[in-house]
């Protein structure tokens, strides 16, 4: 007889499991939000808002610089005190050459709590999409 066991941290929320071929599995209690921005030079573009009493853990990027790039384009993503606010504090910043697609995996950056999330770039048009999770604080 065998019984069905889950083993959580009630800090950090990761969840242990044994899957099908007896291999321990650890993995975050949490799925990825996803939020995809095409960026423009005209305007502060928003990922993510503030909620109370978590914060936001960024673990993912994928950045690209489409082919209408001049030659290329600086893209920043950004802690921002407001919707479309300018920044506060850089999460980071990159120059990506005209038709580019970087992706930057297995990140975990924390957002400051109360902070949204925000994006702009000097030349149109560039693609960023950002993943992470809400975390209690």
């Amino acid at each position: 007889m065998t019984l069905p066991i889950r083993i959580e941290g009630s800090k950090d929320g990761n969840i242990v499991s044994v899957n099908n071929n007896g291999a321990l599995k650890i993995i975050n209690g949490r799925y990825d939000e996803v939020v995809k921005q095409s960026l423009d030079s005209t305007a502060v573009f928003n990922f993510y808002l503030p909620k109370a009493k978590e914060k936001f853990i960024i673990t993912g990027m994928i950045v690209n610089a489409a082919r209408s790039v001049t030659s290329e384009a600086l893209v920043d993503i950004f802690e921002a005190d407001s919707l479309a606010g300018t920044s506060t504090k850089a999460i980071i910043g990159l120059d990506i050459p005209k038709n580019t697609t970087i992706p930057l995996l297995g990140l975990h950056i924390e957002v400051s709590g109360g902070k949204w999330i925000n994006g702009t770039t000097d030349d149109p048009t560039c693609n960023v999409t950002v993943m992470g999770f809400y975390d209690s604080v």
